[in-house]
């Protein structure tokens, strides 16, 4: 469904009037997306092969997103043609052009039963569903589809960006697809859960946000090559080999044995003064090493906390040695254990003079999720660490 994240909305179905609607659709609003995406259309409809691309991987740093030199692999296609989407395809149509003309048909229909027959078969409860159905129908009652430019997927998952108009303003967001096999595709109806999705979406918003720069979102062939590790987005035995998505990240090993680079000194630099900085810390000295928001909520812990949880966290922090580093630049995924062996991880992003700022110290991100769990977290562990994804060249 079509959502916005300020303000959230209880229920679209009691949105009285169209331009309440339109404040409570279900993804974030992206304004002049025409601009950033969009094909220059022609006369009839032509869609480019699928072809492989390579997107950037944004992190969020404290609300900030930025993107990385960390890339993942999806199939893209691109499409031109004058409502290209409202062509019938005819009695023999089928693919996943034909699932989200289908799909947008059923909208403008309010065709609740085709709906149902065209969503995936987990998506179904009879409750759940009939709201999420009247949700669409209002929507798109009032909202004019401007452009579909383009189509990324991402394992089983593919995802079209949907420009709508109302009242002379381009507004954007993803309708989304399950593939089940080569020629069936299932709508779905809730925003997917799955890491895959999360990435694409980030990247859609940030790419969006920046339409002048909207090329500097793609990574080039030479960082896929230089890539030393590669591992696949989501470990879902049900996703086809020909559709695995793949991350592609650069890293390497840090101890006493290996090259002192310019990377590695500067993390043993910010390591050591962050270490410093705790063991004396009063609550109110600055801490130099940590994100002005990380900073911040500390001061607001150590308020709160009593002896022994300081004295307990500033162990975690100053126990830990630094064993391997993902270079994401401008990102830093920095893995440290101490003496009990279990692998922790701080990132780190630029600060000033190029000192290193230890960030998202207490904030969730997606990136929690491909670091801090999962095969890659569990391949840390491993002798040498991440063996098991090391890019074969």
């Amino acid at each position: 469904m079509i959502k916005v994240t300020q303000p959230r909305c209880k229920c679209i179905s009691r949105v009285r009037t169209a331009a309440r609607l339109v404040n409570c659709i279900v993804v974030t609003l992206l304004f002049a997306l025409v601009a950033s995406f969009a094909i220059q259309p022609r006369a009839a409809f032509a869609a480019s092969d699928a072809s492989t691309a390579y997107l950037r991987l944004v992190f969020n740093a404290e609300g900030q997103p930025e993107p990385t030199s960390g890339c993942f692999s999806v199939r893209e296609r691109r499409y031109a043609g004058a409502r290209w989407w409202s062509a019938p395809d005819g009695a023999e149509g089928q693919g996943i052009e034909h699932a989200l003309k289908q799909v947008i048909a059923a909208f403008k229909n309010k065709d609740k039963e085709s709906l149902l027959q065209l969503s995936d078969p987990a998506s179904r409860d009879p409750k759940i569903f009939d709201q999420q159905a009247s949700a669409f129908f209002q929507q798109f009652s009032v909202l004019h589809v401007a452009a579909i430019p383009n189509s990324v997927q991402v394992d089983s998952l593919v995802l079209f960006f949907i420009t709508v108009e109302y009242e002379g303003k381009f507004t954007s967001a993803p309708l989304v697809f399950r593939k089940a096999t080569e020629n069936q595709f299932w709508f779905l109806p809730e925003r997917s859960k799955s890491l895959g999705y999360s990435l694409v979406r980030e990247w859609f918003e940030a790419a969006s946000k920046n339409a002048q720069k909207s090329d500097a979102f793609y990574c080039t062939t030479a960082e896929i090559a230089k890539a030393s590790y590669r591992m696949p987005v989501s470990s879902d035995p049900a996703v086809a080999a020909q559709d695995r998505s793949y991350l592609y990240l650069a890293g390497f090993q840090l101890g006493e044995n290996t090259p002192l680079t310019d990377l590695k000194k500067r993390i043993e630099v910010t390591l050591n003064t962050l270490k410093a900085s705790l063991a004396g810390y009063d609550g109110a000295a600055p801490l130099t090493t940590l994100s002005a928001v990380g900073e911040k909520r500390l001061k607001e812990w150590w308020a709160t906390a009593d002896a022994n949880q300081r004295e307990n966290y500033i162990s975690a922090i100053t126990t830990q040695k630094p064993f391997f580093v993902f270079d994401l630049n401008p990102l830093i995924v920095l893995y440290t254990k101490s003496d009990d062996g279990v692998p922790r991880i701080m990132y780190f992003t630029p600060g000033q003079h190029g000192a290193l700022l230890w960030t998202n110290s207490a904030y969730g991100t997606t990136f929690d999720r491909i670091f801090k769990d999962g095969p890659l977290y569990n391949a840390a562990k491993l002798v040498p660490p991440f063996k098991s994804f090391f890019a074969q060249t």
